[in-house]
């Protein structure tokens, strides 16, 4: 697939697979979980949230403060896409209760969505990489559902992610039954 072809997707035909470049990788998700696609694979993409943006990181740092301040309020999340998944280690709770659109399809709420558990476990196969010398998705390891430590600026392990402990979207239940695979690049964004 080149990178700006669509891909035809369709509730008749149960049998939908997708490759996603980083483009639109973030859009995938909510196709797997709403409609049951059953292969999918996820290309260097902010699975796990984004924090930090490196060709912005020689701004002041009153910037950041602005950023960590208002990332979360209504108006922002309505128009600045990035807002959406923007996941601040140092706020999480704000970014799990008022962000309109990781949160969700993360599963990371109190109320689960059992649809979108369900219909990722109609998966043949869900492939996800990420590139270890990425300079544009901040933490790299976002590829794998792996965002930065609750409070901290250092990744999460695999295993003890929430995302994987706590099973919210069957990434543990995927892994279990040999679903589930991970790869690392060694390439630039």
């Amino acid at each position: 697939m080149r990178e700006n072809q669509h891909v035809p997707i369709t509730t008749r035909n149960k049998e939908h697979a997708l490759l996603i470049n980083t483009t639109y990788a973030v859009l995938y998700r909510p196709v797997v979980l709403m409609h049951g696609v059953t292969s999918t694979a996820a290309d260097m993409n902010e699975l796990g949230g984004v924090f930090g943006d490196p060709p912005l990181e020689s701004l002041p740092p009153q910037f950041w403060d602005l950023i960590s301040k208002y990332a979360y309020e209504e108006s922002v999340q309505n128009v600045i896409s990035i807002a959406g998944f923007w996941s601040d280690p140092f706020q999480l709770e704000k970014y799990i209760n008022r962000s309109h659109f990781l949160p969700d399809i993360n599963n990371e709420r109190d109320v689960r969505n059992e649809t979108y558990r369900k219909n990722i476990l109609k998966l043949n196969a869900f492939v996800m990489t990420y590139s270890d010398i990425d300079e544009t998705i901040t933490p790299p390891q976002l590829g794998r559902f792996l965002g930065y430590a609750s409070h901290s600026l250092h990744s999460e392990t695999w295993n003890q992610s929430r995302q994987f402990t706590e099973d919210l979207i069957r990434m543990q239940t995927l892994y279990e039954q040999g679903k589930l695979h991970m790869f690392i690049g060694h390439t630039r964004h």
